[in-house]
């Protein structure tokens, strides 16, 4: 029988002393003497035998903890002290209904829950660490080290000793409809009614509306023990998910309770089987869409799309499983530093990822540095576009000055050039990200892991990130977040590394098929790299929402006649290519209808915008700086020719006798101001027209640009973003789907129009699908032009 206690440590503990002041006295005098290998062997010897006792004399206070655990436990196993760090027993916790008690697994299942099959067993040979409670402390034994039982107890040698018993049950994810407050399973959903829809972790339920194969819980991919989640669904026209915390033992079912996520139970925990999700149907017949995911701290889990038809006779509810994590969650890198934060501040600058509140990252600027720092990307942007001339007349010899675009007849660049503007405006969205999420004296860890966050989303959804900018100072910050570039580089742009997809989705690449929701040559990123995804405009999906002061709009009209769009054109554009482009946009898809009234006076335009009769106002035209003081910040004003439009004037109309209060109440349009710079502003800019069509007119959002833009050009950008907005893509889907179009062409000059509305607006309700609806894949920027 081996040696066990603490007497023979102890002797070790001494002898090792002795020894090594032994060998450090005859050392000294052997050095003295010139001796150095006999010094450096006894030296060693004694080191080793300190050494040994280090662990020992390390874990001696965890072994007496343990001991204290046990004495207590055995003389009152539900004390308050224990009862308050251990998990709730799946002994003692309600069961769900039809639920077969742990101890009796090879019981026969009642109606509602299924055994999983021989195929649905663990692949792993570990069980996660058990949870640390009364039955999980073992007894001593003579022939057994009590450091190794202790160990085991507290789940540190779970990951060499414990195995998953073969036994025990597959989890898998439940989900359906139910009525509030019930469990029995809704299929038939009615109109303008409040549902449930009801989720937890455990056996298989047979009213779950996902199949086995898809249904299974990735244990084995999360680190072990017991774990606290978050179910989060965000429907169509909803700002914000609803989240709800539950927690998920090591074994047994998932549970919802009262204690506070991430913190041990209490004493009064009273464990709730599902997690219930409030959802209410359209008061319309059609399908309520959404997406319903179930998060490990920052990381998503598990992606599902959310169907839910009401009031169609035949059609049921669909939830198909979108992704899931396929990789440990250690392995995503900086990601699986970030803990979920939970947003307790109504007010405060940030970004909110998939209307997930605990993936807020805060951001803070100054006025001045988001001036600049806006300044600074229009620049590049402009000089992107245009290049100065100076030339002598050839018959006139006069000396003639101005402004020619760098781009051809289509619109398109080099490669060379291409890569050049990227290079710049990496630069610029770099420093401006920075500054946004990184400035002094702010915790670096939004900065350092949102990029990860962002991308883990597009992966786990497949479908590009939403990014909604919540801004209670949106007058002082006048960021363009479309060029906001968050992945790491050089000051200085020769310096980049180029990634492939540059060249892929560049002028000289390959434009078949969809574009991806991340970059697929991702692995291959250096800590200076240079991607078009690197962009928030082409990697995801940004919502500025205007303060407008009511709900903000997702569906200009709920019709189903034709798109109306009513075209105003100033005079003081090249006719030719002003014609030739109202043309194009009259002769697109059958169903835009489109209006170009006379408008040669102020008063034609007021009578033309005042009736409720069209979806789109599209503003062509020229807009130029009002700049009233030297010392101020200059306004905007929109040139008709022989008349121009400040946004004074459009307040004004609103408050006139010819529109009716409120103006556009009941059909919303989309404004388009397709001209130079018509939403460019600063900190110190007094009127603005975003404000002034969204808050006084009752627009549902305006679509402007940044910087000064080619005619040509941008009657181009329009033709490709009516061309989505008419085949149903929401403004946020379909400005983005425009950007990678006009960067097939090597023109970067999408990142200059900016959406101030609902990421999801769109100009119809989206079709209801058939009673039998099948799958179908996140809408994708195509490579069509």
């Amino acid at each position: 029988m081996p040696m066990r206690g603490l007497w023979w440590r102890r002797f070790v503990v001494v002898l090792g002393g002795l020894v090594w002041l032994a060998g450090v006295a005859y050392g000294i005098w052997l050095v003295v003497h010139g001796r150095f290998p006999m010094a450096a062997v006894l030296i060693a010897v004694g080191a080793l035998c300190v050494l040994y006792v280090v662990p020992f004399q390390q874990s001696r206070s965890s072994r007496l903890e343990m001991r204290s655990w046990q004495a207590k436990l055995r003389k009152n196993p539900r004390s308050e002290s224990a009862e308050a760090e251990a998990i709730p027993d799946e002994q003692t916790r309600p069961q769900p209904d039809g639920a077969v008690p742990p101890d009796t697994a090879t019981a026969t299942p009642r109606d509602k829950w299924l055994e999983p099959s021989a195929d649905d067993l663990p692949t792993r040979d570990h069980e996660p660490p058990i949870p640390f409670t009364s039955n999980s402390i073992p007894e001593l034994r003579e022939d057994e080290d009590e450091d190794e039982v202790y160990l085991r107890a507290t789940g540190h040698l779970a990951a060499v000793n414990v195995q998953w018993p073969m036994d025990a049950p597959t989890r898998y994810i439940n989900t359906f409809v139910a009525h509030p407050g019930e469990e029995e399973a809704v299929t038939a959903l009615d109109l303008s009614t409040d549902y449930e829809l009801l989720l937890n972790i455990g056996r298989l339920h047979t009213a779950s509306l996902l199949s086995a194969a898809h249904a299974r819980w990735p244990w084995e991919l999360l680190p072990g023990g017991g774990h606290w989640l978050r179910a989060a669904l965000l429907l169509e026209g909803r700002q914000e998910a609803v989240t709800v915390p539950f927690h998920l033992p090591a074994t047994g079912e998932s549970f919802v309770c009262d204690c506070e996520a991430g913190l041990p139970h209490t004493a009064v925990c009273a464990p709730r089987t599902w997690v219930r999700l409030p959802v209410r149907t359209p008061d319309r017949p059609g399908v309520l869409r959404g997406e319903l995911l179930v998060y490990y701290e920052a990381a998503a889990v598990v992606a599902m799309r959310v169907e839910l038809p009401a009031g169609t006779p035949g059609a049921v509810p669909h939830l198909p499983v979108v992704n899931k994590l396929t990789r440990s969650f250690g392995d995503l890198g900086k990601l699986a530093r970030r803990t979920a934060s939970v947003v307790t501040l109504e007010r405060g600058e940030r970004v909110v990822v998939n209307g997930t509140g605990f993936l807020d990252s805060p951001f803070a600027i100054g006025a001045n540095a988001a001036d600049t720092s806006a300044a600074n990307v229009r620049t590049a942007l402009f000089d992107s576009h245009f290049s100065a001339f100076e030339e002598t007349g050839a018959w006139s010899g006069r000396r003639q000055s101005g402004l020619r675009s760098r781009y051809d007849e289509r619109f398109a660049k080099s490669h060379a050039e291409y890569e050049r503007d990227l290079r710049r405006l990496a630069v610029e969205g770099s420093e401006l990200y920075l500054g946004l999420f990184c400035p002094p004296g702010m915790d670096s860890t939004s900065a350092y892991t949102l990029p990860d966050l962002l991308r883990h989303e597009a992966r786990i959804r497949a479908r590009p990130p939403l990014v909604q900018i919540v801004d209670t100072r949106t007058d002082e910050h006048a960021m363009l977040w479309s060029a906001v570039y968050d992945l790491p580089v050089s000051g200085d742009p020769d310096r980049h590394d180029v990634c492939p997809s540059v060249r892929r989705f560049g002028p000289e690449g390959d434009h078949t098929g969809p574009v991806p929701p991340v970059c697929p040559y991702e692995d291959t990123h250096t800590d200076n790299i240079l991607c078009p995804y690197g962009f928030w405009g082409l990697s995801c999906l940004l919502e500025q929402p205007p303060t407008v002061g009511r709900d903000l709009e997702t569906v200009v009209h709920d019709g189903t006649d034709g798109v109306a769009l009513l075209a105003a054109v100033g005079s003081g554009l090249d006719a030719r290519l002003a014609g030739l482009h109202v043309d194009r946009l009259r002769e697109g898809p059958p169903t835009c209808l489109l209006d170009r009234p006379s408008i040669a006076t102020e008063s034609e335009l007021v009578a033309a915008l005042q009736p409720e009769a069209m979806d789109v106002v599209y503003f062509y035209c020229h807009c130029g700086y009002d700049r009233r003081s030297p010392l101020a910040a200059a306004d905007r004003y929109l040139d008709f020719g022989g008349f121009t439009v400040k946004p004074l004037d459009v307040t004004r109309w609103a408050r006139s006798r010819d529109w009716e209060f409120p103006h556009w109440q009941r059909r919303r349009p989309l404004v388009v101001l397709n001209g130079c710079h018509t939403s460019e502003a600063n900190s110190g800019t007094l009127n603005r027209f975003v404000p002034a069509f969204t808050q006084w007119a009752g627009a549902s959002g305006v679509v402007g640009t940044e910087v000064a833009v080619e005619q040509g050009l941008a009657g181009w950008v329009m033709e490709l973003l009516l061309a989505r907005l008419l085949a149903g893509d929401s403004a946020a889907d379909a400005l983005r789907s425009v950007r990678w179009a006009m960067l097939r062409r090597g023109n970067v000059m999408g990142l200059a129009y900016t959406a101030y509305c609902l990421a999801n607006l769109a100009l119809r309700p989206t079709p209801t699908p058939s009673p039998s609806p099948s799958p179908s894949p996140s809408p994708s920027p195509t490579n069509e032009e």
